[in-house]
């Protein structure tokens, strides 16, 4: 038996749900609307799904959507913020002819954050002068100042600032730099690992 016709009457609604539209395929699909508009909201998104294939999605899977987009399109988070200081250097030497100067510090649990940064014609003394002055203010290294540790590089402008603006802060130098002198009379890994061994050996007595 075959059935070839049927004058019965609908009594189903439209379908809004459907599991073959899924975060990949919207991503894909909307791709170009994300990058057109730069601050597409949730609901937006959600607005172009439903004009189009006239079905519903949560906001979770719209904010993933667009977030999986915006991958896509710009690449990790990660990945592009560590490429900010490279890209922060190339532009302001390409188009300032400017150099970068830099205060970082050091927390409890060793991680480096950022303090101060600025950018100068060139580094010598006058704008390390200017700098290390407003360093020295906004921190407040007047109070107890001989407890401050100040790390730098060998540069001799830095070298004079610090002498003028915070005398009684103890400033030795990066031991980077001081085993770039070092390795050239004494190159090799076994004088390397001597010179740090004594860092650590000082830097310890040094907190007692």
């Amino acid at each position: 038996m075959s059935i070839k016709s049927i004058s019965g009457a609908h009594i189903y609604g439209p379908v809004i749900k459907n599991r073959q539209v899924n975060v990949k395929f919207l991503a894909m699909k909307y791709i170009n609307q994300v990058r057109r508009v730069k601050s597409l909201s949730v609901e937006q998104f959600i607005g172009f799904v439903n004009d189009q294939y006239k079905i519903e999605i949560s906001r979770m899977m719209g904010w993933r959507d667009i977030k999986v987009a915006g991958y896509l399109i710009y690449g990790n988070e990660t990945k592009q913020f560590a490429k900010i200081q490279s890209y922060a250097y190339e532009l302001i030497q390409r188009s300032f002819k400017g150099q970068i100067i830099v205060a970082v510090g050091l927390d409890a649990d060793n991680y480096i954050y950022l303090i101060a940064w600025t950018v100068v014609e060139v580094e010598n003394t006058q704008s390390w002068t200017w700098f290390v002055n407003f360093l020295h203010e906004d921190l407040g290294m007047d109070i107890a100042a001989e407890e401050w540790i100040i790390i730098t590089d060998q540069q001799k402008g830095l070298e004079n600032a610090m002498a003028a603006e915070i005398p009684l802060a103890e400033h030795p130098l990066c031991v980077k730099y001081l085993h770039a002198n070092w390795s050239k009379r004494f190159p090799g890994k076994a004088f390397k690992d001597m010179m740090w061994k004594a860092r650590h050996q000082i830097f310890n007595i040094s907190r007692l």
